[in-house]
């Protein structure tokens, strides 16, 4: 008698489990993916800033910020303004005493396009990184995703609390509904 009220439980339990899982993963994802694509917003704005501000005559220089950044240590954006063939003409940020400099591959693919990536040049330290093409060069603009990492944690923390509290209700409620059932079937 146990092993059936057990599994009539779980019958009416893995259903629900199921959907839950579902949407745990579902609204985390959407929220992850919505945060993680609005880190790019500001480096968009400032990196397509820049490029039009080039292509009117602009002097690189005059579209940095001084002192410059230390990329390493701050989650401020910063903006790196490069030659077509890659040779750093201005730049807001410090990296490691040097201006950032992104994969030559980078260089090449954003000469014609505007690119957006993560760009992880140490184990620890991952920039959301945004690559505009101007008349005589590419402007490139990043931020660290340190903040953006931890949100996404805290989304995973909350989801995960979500879901397992969605699993223990739903086992409780699948107990509780074939215990309801099988009193409602005694005999008075």
């Amino acid at each position: 008698m146990a092993t059936h009220w057990f599994r009539r439980s779980v019958a009416l339990w893995l259903p629900v489990a199921g959907a839950s899982t579902v949407l745990a993963f579902t609204v985390y994802a959407g929220v992850q993916q919505s945060q993680r694509a609005a880190a790019n917003d500001p480096q968009l704005q400032m990196a397509r800033d820049a490029a039009a501000a080039l292509d009117a005559g602009a002097m690189p220089d005059d579209l940095v910020l001084h002192p410059t950044i230390d990329v390493t240590t701050s989650d401020a954006p910063w903006l790196v303004i490069y030659s077509p063939d890659g040779t750093i003409r201005a730049s807001s940020g410090s990296f490691d005493g040097q201006p950032p400099q992104v994969p030559d591959g980078v260089i090449a693919d954003a000469r014609n396009r505007e690119l957006i990536f993560s760009w992880e040049p140490r184990d620890g330290l991952r920039f959301a990184t945004v690559a505009v093409p101007y008349q005589g060069g590419i402007v490139v603009a990043a931020r660290s995703l340190a903040e953006i990492e931890e949100r996404e944690n805290r989304t995973l923390a909350i989801a995960a609390f979500g879901w397992l509290a969605a699993l223990g209700a739903a086992a409780v409620g699948a107990v509780l509904g074939v215990w309801l059932r099988d009193r409602g079937q005694q005999p008075h």
